[in-house]
C-alpha cells in the first residue's frame, strides 16, 4: 500500500503513512494553563471521583488525562511528564502523551503550566466548620447582646413571673 499524501510505500492507517498519519491527527489538543485545586490542610488533590490523597507526581498524569481526551481516533492516551517547579503553586511540565491507533505509537509533546489552587477537600471543610464559625458575614443583621445582658434579663423575667 502506499500513503495518498505523499506516496511513501508501507504500512497505511487510513491511508496514510506514519509520518504523514501523525501530522493530520494530534493525540490530544494541548493546553496552555491548567488550574490544580490542592488541599491547603491535608494535601489532597481534586481529581474527577473526588478529592484523593496522592503525590504529586502520581496525580498530575491523572490530572492531564481529565483535562484533555484523546481525540479521534485514538482510544486511549498515556501521560508522562517532567515537572520543573516554578515556585510553591506554579509548575511548568513538558510533557509526552502517547496514543494508540491499530499498531502505531504516536508520540506528542507539549508545554503546560500548572498552577495549584489552594482550597479545602470536603472533610478538611467539615472539620474546620465544626471548630471555627462558618464566616463572619453570617452574623451580619443580627443583633447580638452580651452575655451579661442575657443573664440579667433571665433574672429579671423570673422575678416577674413569680
Amino acid at each position: 500500500m502506499f500513503c495518498v499524501e505523499c506516496g511513501t510505500e508501507g504500512p497505511v492507517y487510513e491511508g496514510l503513512c506514519a509520518k504523514c498519519f501523525r501530522k493530520k491527527y494530534p493525540v490530544v489538543q494541548p493546553i496552555e494553563l491548567l488550574d490544580v485545586a490542592r488541599c491547603e490542610s491535608c494535601g489532597s488533590y481534586r481529581l474527577r471521583p473526588g478529592w484523593s490523597k496522592v503525590d504529586r507526581e502520581l496525580a498530575l498524569p491523572q490530572i492531564l488525562r481529565e483535562a484533555m481526551p484523546p481525540l479521534a481516533p485514538y482510544e486511549r492516551v498515556g501521560f508522562t511528564q517532567v515537572t520543573r517547579d516554578e515556585d510553591a503553586n506554579n509548575l511548568a511540565l513538558t510533557v509526552k502523551a502517547v496514543g494508540r491507533f491499530q499498531d502505531l505509537a504516536v508520540l506528542q509533546d507539549f508545554h503546560v503550566r500548572v498552577r495549584i489552587k489552594p482550597s479545602l477537600c470536603d472533610s478538611c471543610q467539615k472539620q474546620r466548620g465544626l471548630s471555627e464559625p462558618s464566616s463572619p458575614r453570617a452574623s451580619i443583621g443580627r443583633r447580638v447582646r452580651p452575655r451579661s445582658s442575657l443573664g440579667s434579663k433571665r433574672s429579671t423575667e423570673a422575678s416577674t413571673s413569680m
